[in-house]
């Protein structure tokens, strides 16, 4: 996806060439259904959808930050950043 000059939402539609995995936290596994249902342009359902082979999954209770070890090591930083329910020590 990319904006035009004029500010125009462009989405490159051209087939990614390889099997993709989607792996979301529950905040942006959302987003991806609710765009589905609406109808709207979600930047990785348009990846995915594009793909030879797409597959999605997400960890329920997850934020942005959970995906990395920053809740174990700065964990004040990490819930401002983002993170989820779940035990980063788990």
């Amino acid at each position: 996806m990319s904006v035009t000059d004029e500010g125009i939402l462009k989405v490159n539609e051209e087939p990614y060439g390889n099997p993709l995995l989607s792996i979301d936290n529950d905040e942006h596994h959302s987003q991806r259904l609710e765009s589905k249902k609406k109808g709207e342009i979600y930047p990785n359902n348009v990846i995915i959808d594009n793909a030879p082979q797409g597959f999605e999954t997400y960890f329920k209770g997850s934020g942005h930050m959970n995906f990395t070890d920053l809740p174990l090591f700065a964990p004040t930083l990490a819930n401002m950043l983002g993170t989820g329910d779940i035990d980063p020590a788990a």
